[in-house]
């Protein structure tokens, strides 16, 4: 008697092609890697920082900066550091030196922005920390890792850069520092905003007080506490100073150099309650800076 076995499916059924669907499968995880990888690729870099600029048009001057009005309306500066976050290793390594300076102060002074924002209302960039020094605080996202201020100006003034002056383009927020420039730095710029802020900073009665024939000269403390990059570059203080004073006090400073004492260091908030003029900002940029304290052109 014979016994009836069906057969398996897998023998019975017809055979079908299997690579067509494997390449159809391949092609699906293609494009869908392709729109995750475009959906995080990071935005294209803004060489000119118009997010920046936005920020310090509306609320920077030479004298210090708007915080209430920024605090109100943070869209330009949110904008400036979601970029800044979008800078990779890879293209930061592509650039020129003075790109990748142009960036790190820019960026540094934007998370002195965004530090005070953030604690407002405060009276002093020490108050937005309790516990350890606010500068030390790592909040600063950039390249792919955090940083603190401190960091941030430790890079800029190292030897990877050579250039000790970047210290009068930096603002953390504080009256003692040279005043925040009220245009973005861009790998352009860079070399006329290095000298104009320094000759600005020597010959601001704020940071530097000196007279001819003067034999002692006050200066402000962040040339002893950037003393070793100063001199690194310049040999000596005195031989900074007297290169960016007017060629008559300077003549009289090189005959006979005074003594250097240092004042102290003004901690309180660089709050102003007004941005500059838009009508003013041509004339500053064309080079005709207001006097300390005086209302702008």
């Amino acid at each position: 008697m014979r016994t009836f076995r069906p057969r398996s499916p897998l023998t019975t059924a017809p055979r079908r092609p299997i690579l067509p669907l494997l390449a159809l499968l391949a092609c699906l995880a293609a494009a869908g890697c392709a729109r995750g990888s475009a959906s995080l690729a990071p935005r294209p870099f803004d060489p000119a920082y118009q997010s920046w600029n936005e920020t310090l048009v509306k609320y920077a001057t030479p004298d210090g900066v708007d915080y209430a009005a920024l605090a109100a309306d943070p869209d330009p500066l949110w904008r400036t550091i979601a970029e800044l976050r979008d800078i990779t290793p890879h293209q930061f390594g592509t650039w020129s030196r003075a790109a990748r300076l142009a960036c790190l102060i820019n960026a540094h002074n934007a998370y002195a922005l965004k530090r005070i924002v953030d604690h407002w209302p405060v009276k002093s960039l020490r108050r937005t920390r309790l516990a350890l020094p606010a500068r030390d605080a790592r909040d600063a996202v950039l390249l792919g890792r955090r940083w603190s201020l401190r960091e941030l100006e430790e890079r800029i003034m190292s030897d990877e850069f050579m250039e000790s002056r970047a210290i009068f383009l930096l603002n953390w927020g504080e009256r003692g520092c040279a005043p925040l420039p009220i245009f973005p730095v861009t790998e352009l710029n860079l070399r006329d905003l290095l000298d104009r802020q320094t000759r600005a900073f020597i010959n601001d009665p704020r940071y530097v007080r000196y007279a001819p024939l003067d034999t002692e000269i006050y200066v402000s403390p962040l040339l002893d506490w950037y003393g070793p990059q100063l001199t690194r570059d310049f040999t000596t203080l005195w031989v900074l100073i007297g290169q960016y004073l007017p060629e008559a006090e300077a003549e009289a400073f090189s005959r006979r150099p005074p003594r250097i004492h240092f004042l102290d260091f003004d901690r309180g908030l660089n709050r102003v309650e007004q941005a500059i003029p838009a009508e003013a900002r041509g004339a500053i940029e064309a080079g005709v800076l207001p006097e300390p304290g005086a209302p702008a052109p």
